[in-house]
């Protein structure tokens, strides 16, 4: 069961997102991991992202979920720090 309450130790499914991150992905700099979860009527995402430099604002640091639907409509959500 997941429950929405920031804490991730639930989430064992957590993945490296080594591919989907603008710039170099090393520790030093930003490491992020992204999992998935859903029932009947909702969808989760927990995200673990660590990063050196933190950018806030509009156009700041931000994760973003991309869902294609059948027949090609997309929706993107962006998720930001806060």
């Amino acid at each position: 069961t997941l429950r929405v309450d920031g804490n991730l130790k639930e989430w064992s499914s957590l993945t490296a997102l080594d591919k989907a991150v603008k710039g170099t992905p090393k520790r030093a700099d930003l490491e992020a991991k992204a999992a998935l979860g859903y029932d009947a009527t909702n969808l989760y995402l927990a995200v673990d992202v660590t990063d050196d430099a933190l950018k806030g604002g509009g156009g700041g640091d931000h994760v973003e979920l991309v869902l294609v639907f059948p027949g090609g409509a997309t929706q993107t959500v962006l998720v930001t720090p806060g």
